[in-house]
C-alpha cells in the first residue's frame, strides 16, 4: 500500500509516495507557505449556499504549550480536531466509557480535583491517564466508526523567535493553515462549519476574532464558500471536546516517551487518524 505524502502548497502537482513499513506509521504531513498576495474577489463572486444545510462540528483541544522560549523542556504542541460522523453515538459511548471505568478515573485523579470534585465526575482530562487509561480509551473508542481524528503537531524548536509573542494569534494562525489545507486537499468538504474549542482562558474581547479572521481569510482566497462559526465551552460542558483533549494527550504523551506508537498506528490503520498536519513543516512524514 502506498501513501501520498504532500508537500505544501508550492508543490502541489509533484508528490512522493512512501511505503508504509511494518513497524512504524507514515503520514499525510504538510504545511502552508503564507501567500504574498491576496487574490481580488468580488463579493458576487462568492455563492453562500445556507438554505436547507446543516452545519458541520468540528470539536478542537490541546496538549502541551506553544513556545519557543522554552522549547528544550516544551518541545511539542499537539491540537486534535475530532470530525464525529455520528455524533450522538459517540456520546453515549463517551458516557458508557465513563460509567465503565468510573473507579479507575477516580483512582488516577488521584485527589488532584482535575476529574473529580467533591467525588462527582466532572470532565475527562487526558493529562490524568496513565498508559493503560490510555490504551483503553483508544480501543473502547475506536472500535465502531463514529469519529475521524485530525492532528495538529507543532514543533516547538522549529519556530521563529517572535512566532509566540502572542500565542492566541500564533494559534489562530495554525488553525487557519490547517483547517485552509483540509479545505484545498478535499478532506474536508465545502460546508457550513461548528468549529468548538476548550476556553483556554480565552480573553472575552478574542473571543470573537477567530471566527471573523477565518471567515475573512477564507473568503478572500475562496477556500470556503460556506458559514463558519466559532464557539468557546468550558470543558466540563463539551463531552466532544473531552475526547479531543484525551487524544490530544495520547500524541503528546507518545512524543514525550515514544511509547504509544501501537495505539497510534492502530487509529491510523483502521481509519480513524486521517492526518497529521505538521507546523513548521520540516520534511518528516511520521508522528
Amino acid at each position: 500500500m502506498l501513501l501520498s505524502v504532500g508537500q505544501g502548497e508550492a508543490n502541489d502537482a509533484g508528490r512522493d509516495c512512501f511505503p508504509i513499513p511494518p513497524t512504524s506509521i507514515i503520514l499525510l504531513t504538510s504545511t502552508y507557505e503564507a501567500s504574498n498576495s491576496l487574490p481580488s474577489v468580488s463579493l458576487c463572486d462568492i455563492k453562500i449556499k445556507r438554505q436547507n444545510i446543516s452545519s458541520m462540528d468540528l470539536y478542537f483541544d490541546e496538549s502541551g504549550t506553544l513556545t519557543q522560549r522554552y522549547c528544550e523542556t516544551n518541545p511539542y504542541f499537539i491540537i486534535a480536531m475530532v470530525r464525529p460522523l455520528d455524533k450522538d453515538k459517540l456520546k453515549r459511548a463517551y458516557k458508557r466509557f465513563i460509567q465503565e471505568n468510573l473507579d479507575k478515573l477516580k483512582r488516577l485523579d488521584n485527589g488532584e480535583n482535575k476529574m473529580f470534585k467533591d467525588g462527582k465526575f466532572v470532565e475527562l482530562k487526558g493529562s490524568q491517564f496513565n498508559r493503560e487509561m490510555r490504551q483503553e480509551f483508544v480501543k473502547y473508542f475506536a472500535r465502531n466508526n463514529y469519529f475521524q481524528l485530525y492532528y495538529i503537531l507543532v514543533d516547538n524548536s522549529l519556530i521563529k523567535p517572535h512566532f509566540c509573542d502572542n500565542t492566541a494569534r500564533a494559534f489562530n494562525y495554525i488553525i487557519k493553515l490547517s483547517l485552509k489545507f483540509y479545505f484545498n486537499k478535499g478532506l474536508l468538504p465545502d460546508e457550513d462549519y461548528n468549529l468548538q474549542f476548550d476556553e483556554r482562558n480565552e480573553k472575552t474581547e478574542t473571543k470573537h476574532f477567530l471566527e471573523n479572521y477565518l471567515r475573512t481569510e477564507f473568503l478572500l482566497d475562496q477556500t470556503l464558500t460556506h458559514e463558519i462559526h466559532v464557539q468557546y465551552f468550558d470543558s466540563a460542558d463539551n463531552m466532544l471536546v473531552q475526547v479531543a483533549d484525551v487524544l490530544a494527550n495520547i500524541l503528546y504523551a507518545h512524543k514525550r516517551t515514544n511509547a504509544y506508537l501501537r495505539e497510534i498506528n492502530y487509529l491510523y490503520q483502521n481509519g480513524y487518524l486521517k492526518y497529521v498536519f505538521r507546523f513548521p513543516y520540516n520534511g518528516n512524514h511520521g508522528v
